[in-house]
């Protein structure tokens, strides 16, 4: 199974339904309150000016018709405030990006609710990536590796480098 990383990631139609182990998102996460579904992520379309807002619907419009295996086994999405949503009673993370994952299929996926630092998350993605994919590690130990070496950092000790990233899903997930 191929796996999706920087510019091979076209969020669109193919990279959703490519089946990938892990797809990683490396963009902007835009939060707007007045939507029902508030978290997105913004994607330069191909051979364009601007940006498009892939949200919650659209992905789970997307991996609906995926099929099994066709959906990612796990999803990074390396952006801010895409774990956040309305809080409401029985909500929990249905009104975010990260559940519209999950609910679509997604075993496991990595979001923050938070903004984050760019070089902290990178030094967490790479870490996770070469866990989960090279090393053979679950979601959850995977994790714990990336936190781990994000810390190791004195400048990324503190946890608002590393606590805002959250594992949703099933964290014995291994990779395919």
């Amino acid at each position: 199974m191929p796996s999706l990383v920087g510019s091979e990631m076209c969020i669109r139609d193919r990279a959703l339904r490519s089946g990938a182990e892990l797809l990683l998102a490396w963009t902007h996460g835009r939060y707007e309150i007045q939507r029902d579904r508030p978290a997105g992520l913004e994607v330069t379309k191909a051979g364009e000016t601007g940006f498009e807002l892939v949200d919650a619907r659209f992905v789970e419009q997307v991996l609906d018709d995926a099929g099994p295996g066709g959906t990612p086994q796990a999803v990074y999405l390396a952006a801010c405030d895409v774990a956040r949503g309305h809080r409401r009673m029985g909500d929990a993370g249905a009104s975010h990006l990260g559940g519209a994952f999950l609910g679509a299929g997604v075993p496991v996926v990595v979001a923050s609710g938070e903004q984050n630092d760019r070089e902290a998350t990178s030094i967490h993605a790479q870490a996770f990536s070469r866990a989960f994919l090279e090393d053979g590690a679950t979601a959850g130990h995977a994790m714990l590796k990336a936190r781990m070496e994000v810390q190791r950092r004195p400048e990324f000790a503190h946890p608002h480098f590393w606590a805002g990233l959250q594992l949703l899903g099933w964290g014995p997930t291994r990779r395919r």
